[in-house]
């Protein structure tokens, strides 16, 4: 992280700076630290204010907290279940998701939930850095509800992760962010 931030400042060339998820509160974070700012933040399924985390967050983080580093694998493989079939993944998806849940670095997902939890950024932080936000969401996004006033473009039938259902849309989003 050091290292893009680094590259980010000495850069000459005009950059964008997005991320998905919770990907997506850290460049709004990482913008706040950057001597040139951005032209733009491009967020995904992403909270960009401390105000749109669910308190459920906080609970499961701390519940998370407390189980033993051992049960993880197996844990995060149910819960990539879980969570596939309420995002409607296909079986291949699905497998993908639970194989990504099972090689989690679970310290380091336990230490950026406890981040994110904690994060105090609020609009009037996002709107002093000076730098447009430009937001897509899914209206049915169960893990980051969206805020109708931070939202630029929707997805109407997507959930929270777009970018694997609604792949297409997204990339053409993407392909043409607006200003």
């Amino acid at each position: 992280l050091a290292h893009l931030m680094k590259h980010l400042g000495m850069t000459r060339e005009p950059f964008q700076l997005g991320g998905m998820s919770f990907g997506g509160s850290m460049a709004v974070e990482m913008t706040r630290f950057l001597d040139r700012k951005p032209e733009r933040l491009v967020l995904i399924a992403a909270n960009r204010t401390r105000a749109t985390l669910p308190t459920r967050f906080a609970i499961a983080r701390t519940l998370g907290g407390l189980a033993p580093k051992s049960v993880a694998p197996s844990t995060l493989r149910r819960l990539a279940g879980f969570f596939a079939w309420r995002e409607k993944l296909d079986a291949d998806d699905t497998e993908r998701l639970r194989g990504i849940a099972e090689r989690v670095d679970y310290p380091l997902l336990m230490a950026g939930s406890k981040s994110i939890a904690g994060w105090r950024f609020n609009d009037d932080d996002a709107e002093a850095q000076g730098v447009p936000i430009r937001q897509i969401h899914g209206r049915g996004d169960w893990v980051i509800p969206p805020v109708r006033d931070h939202v630029t473009d929707w997805i109407d039938d997507g959930r929270h992760l777009i970018n694997w259902t609604h792949a297409e849309r997204v990339n053409a989003w993407l392909t043409d962010v607006p200003a």
